[in-house]
């Protein structure tokens, strides 16, 4: 019995087996501002099922500017957009509609997925 717990307890530690396959890519910018965007691309059965982003400032009226902007998209363009405002981070639980990318992003492999990323300067791991 005891055997039993301790393989037990030890799965559960190391997940079953279960390995993290989301890719997260990351790029800095400076457009007159510094902030750095990282993206998650949610990975299941080798396909994107979600796409998800952290955009992270160092300056906390650059980020109220910035929501502002994201709030006039939900308001006038984008009503499906999911997003909320932080300090200085702003979170996008819906990036695939804001992506300047024509790709359809969501169905992607996990590799199409790092390519077409790294494509755009952005490190992915």
């Amino acid at each position: 019995m005891k055997r039993y717990l301790l393989v037990f307890s030890i799965l559960c530690l190391v997940g079953c087996g279960k390995k993290n396959d989301n890719v997260v890519c990351v790029q800095n910018y400076n457009v007159g501002y510094d902030y750095t965007e990282e993206v998650t691309a949610v990975i299941k059965d080798d396909k994107v099922t979600e796409l998800k982003a952290v955009q992270k400032f160092d300056d906390g009226l650059d980020t109220l500017v910035q929501c502002e902007s994201i709030k006039s998209l939900k308001d006038y363009d984008i009503p499906d957009l999911d997003y909320s405002c932080g300090k200085k981070e702003i979170s996008i639980n819906n990036y695939e509609l804001l992506t300047d990318i024509d790709e359809k992003i969501i169905g992607m492999s996990k590799q199409e997925v790092i390519d077409l990323f790294t494509k755009y300067q952005y490190a992915c791991k």
